[in-house]
């Protein structure tokens, strides 16, 4: 189904959720929605970040909430995972400083999968 650009899936998006993709919305338009969710890592990195400059905690948990929404529909399961620890550390009243690690730690994974999607967009014979 996928070639695997680089290092393999621990920073990118599970096959089987690629698999299942592919068949909701077709093999033709799989790159075209996996170039969207890179896009929303962007815009939402974005977000995560403003909220952690103006250190506002409601800010970033909702963020991190929506983060982890989309990584889970597009299997980025480290993404998945970061975004999840951040929300609950928003929600247990960390102290800011463990707030911008957790932060800090999410960005860095969602980095890392923006660039396993831009390895693998551009990688030949994806759908094979």
């Amino acid at each position: 189904m996928t070639r695997d650009p680089g290092r393999g899936d621990e920073d990118g998006l599970d096959t089987a959720t690629l698999q299942g993709l592919a068949q909701d919305v077709g093999v033709e338009q799989l790159a075209l929605v996996i170039g969207l969710f890179a896009d929303e890592l962007a815009r939402r990195a974005a977000d995560l970040d403003r909220a952690r400059e103006a250190v506002d905690v409601d800010g970033l948990r909702r963020a991190a909430h929506g983060i982890k929404g989309s990584a889970s529909t597009f299997g980025a399961r480290r993404v998945e995972a970061a975004a999840r620890r951040l929300e609950t550390d928003c929600r247990s009243a960390r102290p800011p400083q463990e707030l911008a690690v957790a932060c800090g730690e999410l960005l860095a994974a969602m980095e890392r999968s923006a660039g396993w999607v831009r390895r693998w967009l551009a990688a030949p014979g994806k759908t094979e």
